[in-house]
């Protein structure tokens, strides 16, 4: 079923698709795929005639534009399959990529039946303001699970709160630092985060050697990475089974589309 753009008040969804693949330098490399393929087709099949010198590209050239002027159709239907084929191809890799880390940090129903993905900065107003609604969302629906993406965008502090963040993770402390984070009112800075850690009782010592891991900065390239795949441009976005929703969604927005997706038969 294709995908449709669709409208929720106070933002909008956007087709989870790898970003622009209408594009015009899609297009292109399409276009340019299926003329070299056009050309091995139509060479082969010229092999065949007695009268033609393999060695003139002049003749080649004639019969390919001979061909291409008379076969418009063709050629427009080739590249709609073309470019139908690439973006299923993609679209799907996007989905593994979102899905497959079970290592993300999350809140809620480990099992529920509904998995929402929130991209988000540690600076970003609205993102703390949305986590008080996600708290709310998950205390009336049980059924309910977010998974939270590192996207720090905004500022080196905000890099700094995303390390700490997964470093806090290897302590299996990271809800309880996630949302003290959320709930701070203030300029965020290392030493802020440092008496949070304090706070919730991580190990100091093991959580300076973590902070050093190279996993931490694979993580977050790969967030950097899958919100340029589903054209993720600010924070916070949420992913709700096939579509994106930029912006500070409502509670009542949640519980609209949360509905809508357990009706879904994809």
């Amino acid at each position: 079923m294709p995908l449709k753009k669709k409208k929720v008040a106070g933002g909008h969804s956007q087709k989870l698709k790898i970003r622009r693949f209408d594009g015009m330098h899609a297009k292109k490399k399409i276009l340019f795929s299926f003329l070299i393929f056009l050309i091995l087709f139509l060479n082969k099949n010229i092999h065949a005639h007695s009268n033609f010198d393999e060695n003139n590209l002049e003749d080649l050239d004639k019969v390919i534009e001979i061909w291409i002027q008379e076969n418009p159709d063709k050629i427009r239907l080739a590249l709609e399959k073309l470019a139908q084929k690439e973006e299923v191809r993609k679209n799907k890799e996007t989905f593994n990529l979102l899905t497959n880390n079970f290592l993300d940090p999350s809140i809620g129903n480990p099992s529920g039946d509904i998995v929402i993905y929130e991209f988000f900065d540690y600076n970003c107003g609205y993102c703390k303001s949305v986590f008080d609604t996600i708290l709310k969302v998950i205390n009336n629906d049980k059924n309910v699970r977010f998974i939270f993406k590192e996207l720090p965008i905004l500022s080196q502090s905000s890099i700094d709160a995303a390390y700490f963040a997964l470093a806090s993770q290897k302590q299996n402390l990271y809800e309880e630092f996630h949302s003290n984070v959320m709930q701070y009112r203030g300029r965020i800075n290392k030493d802020v985060l440092l008496n949070i850690a304090k706070k919730i009782g991580l190990n100091i010592d093991k959580l300076n050697e973590d902070l050093k891991s190279d996993d931490i900065k694979f993580i977050i390239q790969k967030n950097k990475d899958l919100a340029q795949r589903l054209n993720i441009n600010g924070t916070p976005s949420f992913v709700i089974g096939k579509k994106v929703y930029p912006g500070a969604l409502t509670e009542d927005q949640f519980i609209k589309l949360i509905k809508e997706e357990r009706n879904n038969t994809y």
